[in-house]
């Protein structure tokens, strides 16, 4: 049908709907991460792929290193979900002040090996890192707290605290694998101090 015979309506809904697509579009185009040989982009919107590279005799390394930086408090979110034979090893979040790991029914916070051969791993019976899991990590000073799939799974204080920094998704891999890690919707917000944060304003 030619566009003469569209109705005023058609056409400005025509419009809107084209708009609305191209709008999707840009959004899509935005970097959530530093390029890297290690990520690739997904074929649907907000969805990247994570992907180690295969050594015969060593565990092997990869990240996606968000494009934010932290520079104080922040609010991260990512869905993730480990795509691979080699079920195993962690999926982590790291941070300025450690790491946080996720296996099939624990998580652990990582500062040092002292601090993790103290405090250990947390059991969290519903998590399978070969399902698509969400994540969701707050810090605020030295305190982070951590949500899984929307649930309260716990919280950490950091021994040294460190403010400024880049944020990642690492995956590990073991000997003559290939990891595959999935990695959706990621979101950084550097948040404002609250007032209750704030320093007292000084005595008259």
């Amino acid at each position: 049908m030619p566009a003469s015979a569209l109705s005023p309506f058609a056409i400005g809904l025509l419009t809107m709907l084209l708009g609305s697509s191209e709008a999707t579009e840009r959004e899509c185009d935005e970097d959530a991460f530093v390029d890297s040989p290690s990520v690739m982009r997904g074929a649907k919107c907000g969805q990247w792929w994570l992907v180690t590279p295969p050594a015969a005799l060593a565990w092997t390394f990869a990240w996606a290193r968000f494009t934010t930086p932290i520079t104080g408090d922040f609010d991260l979110e990512v869905g993730l979900q480990r795509i691979s034979r080699d079920a195993r090893p962690s999926v982590e979040v790291r941070m300025p002040s450690g790491l946080i790991l996720f296996q099939n029914g624990r998580y652990a916070f990582y500062e040092n090996e002292a601090q993790f051969a103290t405090d250990g791993w947390t059991a969290h019976p519903t998590l399978e890192t070969t399902q698509p899991f969400r994540v969701r990590i707050e810090q605020r000073r030295d305190q982070v707290t951590l949500w899984i799939d929307g649930q309260l799974a716990g919280k950490h204080r950091w021994a040294r605290l460190s403010t400024t920094g880049d944020a990642r998704v690492a995956a590990k891999s073991l000997p003559q694998h290939r990891g595959r890690v999935r990695i959706t919707d990621p979101q950084l917000r550097n948040l404002q101090p609250s007032t209750s944060d704030a320093p007292a304003p000084p005595a008259r």
